[in-house]
């Protein structure tokens, strides 16, 4: 039996052993509650989905045809009317097949894997990746994160194979599967630029393009980019005179900078700092959405360019909590039941109560946090080394620039007063992929002085 084939039976053992607990987790929550796959966010998503199916349209609802939306981009809403339209709301079949989509992530991350180190290397990331609470738990929450998550994936993997030296064709696979995230997630839509930059230079310093060959895989990479990112641009713009990608920019750049920034210029909580800011506007009854969007976007740079020192603490706080959070709160909705209003994370302020459950009572919600924090103390130490110990002379070492620079990317677009551990979420799996070099490192460190 070859080293590679003992690799891949332990890989599926892996993922098999993901999928049997994940479903099982989900089968008994079910049983018990079954809205505790729902998040606050979850009806933002589910309306546009419903009035795909009823209208046709990507409306507000099915009762609000008339009314396009714009706050939430068509990715994860079309993902559920896929799956509302030929079988009803099925929130359970939505939670399976997103658990099959994590497992699929782990398979994807061992690929990445075994293209940048060594095949133990990328089983150890994977490992990590099925051993993460926040991924098992969003798997089984209607939010977008494990979509997104596979998809960047995907794109991940188009752009190593295209950087390691695979026909130029793969650029326009990683557009499109770049456009497709984004569509999911609008945190995405600034990465086109860093990478057509990075592609071309690396294309002609690295592999050895001719310009004919960078000018032929940047239009390669912006074709599905324009058709499907910009395009939803132009449907913005035509269905409400705004060419902005998606509205939910300007409403976190009022309600939640803007509100971070007023919480500590007057001293005040963060809920009264949203008061306020809603005091300063006018009255904007009979404003369109349009309107009222400027405004928000308006106000909310207003108050970044008056109190630039607060704004980058607010930032460097919402940083430091998604890098440092356990995701206290999604754990205890999910192990609990604990309504998230009673757990929310701080917004401006960490509590005392911030790496410590919220049910005294609650055996599983104080054990279950105890590991995440435990989990990460083991992420970010293994990741850490396994950064130390990359150099540039590796085998796929820009594949690994690329994707530690996509993941810091999400680290910093994310982060602001509103961030908590979710949005760590789709960068876990970057962290794994250097953690399962920092392990293979000092196994094989280990093993040589023994």
């Amino acid at each position: 039996m070859s080293i590679l084939t003992q690799h891949h039976r332990v890989l599926v053992g892996l993922v098999g052993l993901s999928l049997v607990l994940k479903l099982g987790a989900f089968a008994s929550i079910w049983c018990i509650d079954p809205q505790r796959v729902v998040t606050g966010d979850t009806a933002s998503y589910e309306n546009p989905a419903r009035a795909l199916v009823a209208t046709g349209r990507f409306a507000a609802g099915p009762d609000r045809a008339d009314e396009p939306e714009t706050l939430r981009t068509p990715g994860y809403p079309l993902f559920l009317a896929a799956l509302y339209a030929p079988f009803g709301e099925r929130r359970d079949l939505v939670v399976v097949v997103q658990v099959l989509l994590s497992s699929a992530t782990v398979l994807l991350l061992y690929g990445l894997g075994t293209r940048l180190s060594t095949p133990r290397a990328a089983l150890a990331a994977a490992g990590l990746l099925v051993l993460d609470p926040l991924s098992f738990v969003y798997s089984q929450l209607l939010f977008s994160e494990s979509l997104f998550t596979f998809v960047l994936l995907v794109a991940a993997w188009c752009a190593v194979a295209q950087l390691g030296g695979g026909p130029v064709w793969w650029s326009g696979l990683f557009g499109l599967s770049l456009a497709a995230a984004t569509l999911v997630r609008p945190i995405a839509y600034y990465l086109i630029v860093p990478s057509i930059v990075g592609f071309a230079l690396y294309g002609l310093t690295g592999l050895g393009w001719t310009r004919r060959e960078v000018v032929t895989a940047t239009l390669l990479l912006l074709l599905p980019w324009c058709i499907l990112v910009e395009g939803w641009r132009v449907r913005n713009f035509r269905a409400t005179g705004s060419a902005a990608f998606s509205h939910i920019q300007a409403y976190n750049l009022l309600w939640y900078r803007g509100a971070g920034i007023v919480a500590i210029r007057d001293g005040v909580s963060f809920e009264e700092a949203q008061t306020r800011t809603a005091a300063a506007l006018p009255n904007m009854t009979g404003w369109s959405a349009t309107e009222v969007s400027a405004r928000y976007a308006s106000e909310g740079q207003r108050l970044i360019r008056d109190h630039p020192v607060p704004f980058l603490r607010n930032q460097l706080f919402g940083l430091g909590k998604i890098i440092a959070g356990p995701g206290r709160s999604d754990l205890e909705h999910y192990v609990a039941g604990v309504p998230y209003a009673t757990v929310a994370p701080e917004a401006v302020r960490l509590s005392r109560g911030w790496l410590t459950s919220g049910r005294a009572d609650d055996m599983a919600s104080r054990l279950v946090i105890v590991y995440s924090v435990a989990y990460l103390v083991l992420l970010y130490s293994a990741a850490g080394w396994g950064l130390v110990a990359t150099r540039r002379r590796d085998a796929g070492w820009a594949g690994l620039f690329f994707l530690g620079g996509v993941g810091l990317y999400l680290l910093v677009m994310a982060a602001g007063p509103e961030s908590y551990a979710r949005f760590r979420v789709p960068v876990t799996p970057v962290l794994a992929l250097f953690a399962g070099r920092g392990l293979d490192a000092v196994y094989s460190t280990r093993r040589r002085a023994g």
